[in-house]
C-alpha cells in the first residue's frame, strides 16, 4: 500500500510547490499530464501467465526419429545437469544462501482426440512416468485398458505394442529405449487389425484416423525461503503457460518482507481445458514453466527455474515393420502416425 502511494504523495508535493512559485499553469498541466500517463503502482506492470517456448531443438527431434526408426548408430546426445552451478555461483551460494530455499517442479501429460470424415471419434490419453507409460484408450476392446494400462521402457530396444479397440479404433505405439532422464517419448499410429484369412497371417492398416484435438495436462510447483532477520528481503514465486495450454488460476505470489516464504501450485483457470485444434492437426507444442526468484537486501539474486514441453508432430510411417499380435509376426502397413516427444530442462543462477 505504501509503495502504491509513495509516488503519488511525492508528485502532490512537487506541484503543491510548483504553484506556489512559480502559479504557472503550464507547470500544472506538465506535472499533471505525469501522473495521468506514467503508472503509479509497479504492480501495472506484471507480466501476465503466458511466455514464449522456443521449439524443441532439431537435433534432438531428429536423433528421436531415428532413434524410434532403429536407424540411429551413433551415441546419444549429452544431457547437461540441469542444475550445475559455475565455481563462482558455488562460492554465492555458500556465502550469502544459507538457510534459504527454492523449488520448481515441472510435468505435463497429454489427451490425443482422433476422428475421420464419418464423424466417428476415439481418445488416447498418455502419462509420463520415470520409466513407463499409462495409456488409457477409451475404445479399447479389454475393458481394463480404458483405465489405463503401464508399459515400460525397455533399456536397449524399441517396443512395439498394439492395443485393440473397439470398430477398428486402436492404436500401435512405437516405444524407444531409454535415451535419458529428461527426454521421453513414443509415436502413436492409428490402426486396426485385419485379421487373417486362409491365404494371409493379416495386417495393420491404417484406420482413417487423424488426430483432430489435443489437450495438454500440466503440472508444476514454485516455491522459495529466504530467512534475512529483521532486513527486508525480497521473493517471487511464478507458473507460465504457453497459449496453447490452459493459463493459471494464479500466475504468481510476490512477497517482500523479511524472510520471505513464496509458494504456488499450478491450478488451472477454467474447470474445462483449453483444446488445440478442430480437425486434421499437424504439429503442436505446448510448454510450462516454474520460476523462483530470491533476492537479498544487499542485491544478491538467486534464480531456478523448469521447463516442461511437450511436442506433438504429424510423420507418414513408411518404414517395413512387423509387431506381434496373439503370438504371430503381422506386418504394418504405411500410414498417417503421430510423434510424441517431451523434453524437461532446468536451470539455476546465483548473482
Amino acid at each position: 500500500m505504501v509503495s502504491d502511494l509513495s509516488p503519488v504523495l511525492f508528485i502532490y508535493f512537487v506541484m503543491m510547490l510548483m504553484k506556489e512559485i512559480s502559479k504557472s499553469v503550464l507547470a500544472m498541466f506538465v506535472l499533471s499530464l505525469i501522473v495521468v500517463v506514467f503508472p503509479i503502482s509497479p504492480r501495472a506492470l506484471a507480466e501476465g501467465p503466458y511466455v514464449e517456448f522456443p521449439p524443441i531443438s532439431a537435433e534432438i527431434e531428429r536423433f528421436f526419429f531415428d532413434l524410434v526408426q532403429g536407424k540411429w548408430k551413433g551415441s546419444y546426445p549429452l544431457e547437461p545437469d540441469p542444475f550445475s552451478l559455475t565455481l563462482q555461483e558455488r562460492k554465492l551460494k555458500e556465502q550469502y544462501w544459507y538457510g534459504s530455499e527454492a523449488v520448481a517442479k515441472v510435468s505435463m501429460d497429454l489427451g490425443m482426440y482422433f476422428s475421420k470424415e464419418s464423424g466417428d471419434t476415439f481418445s488416447l490419453k498418455i502419462e509420463f512416468y520415470s520409466n513407463a507409460f499409462l495409456l488409457k484408450l477409451n475404445s479399447a476392446v479389454i475393458p481394463q485398458y480404458r483405465n489405463g494400462v503401464r508399459i515400460g521402457v525397455a533399456p536397449k530396444r524399441v517396443r512395439h505394442v498394439f492395443l485393440k479397440g473397439n470398430q477398428g479404433k486402436g492404436v500401435l505405439l512405437i516405444i524407444p529405449p531409454v535415451f535419458g532422464l529428461y527426454r521421453k517419448g513414443l509415436v502413436v499410429c492409428p490402426r486396426y487389425f485385419l485379421a487373417q484369412t486362409q491365404y494371409d497371417i493379416g495386417e495393420l492398416k491404417d484406420s482413417g484416423y487423424a488426430l483432430s484435438k489435443v489437450i495438454f495436462y500440466p503440472a508444476a510447483t514454485a516455491s522459495g525461503r529466504v530467512e534475512t532477520a529483521r532486513h527486508v528481503a525480497y521473493g517471487r514465486a511464478a507458473i507460465f503457460t504457453s497459449k496453447t495450454v490452459t493459463p493459471p488460476k494464479t500466475f504468481e505470489d510476490v512477497l517482500k518482507a523479511p524472510s520471505p516464504q513464496v509458494r504456488i501450485n499450478y491450478q488451472p483457470s477454467k474447470e474445462t481445458p483449453y483444446i488445440v485444434g478442430d480437425r486434421d492437426l499437424k504439429d503442436v507444442l505446448g510448454g510450462i514453466k516454474a520460476m523462483v526468484e530470491l533476492r537479498l537486501p544487499a542485491g544478491f539474486r538467486r534464480v531456478r527455474e523448469a521447463t516442461a514441453r511437450l511436442l506433438v508432430k504429424r510423420l507418414i510411417w513408411k518404414d517395413p515393420l512387423s509387431v506381434p499380435i496373439d503370438g504371430v509376426k503381422v506386418p504394418v502397413m504405411q500410414g498417417l502416425c503421430y510423434g510424441i516427444l517431451r523434453q524437461v530442462d532446468g536451470v539455476e543462477h546465483y548473482s
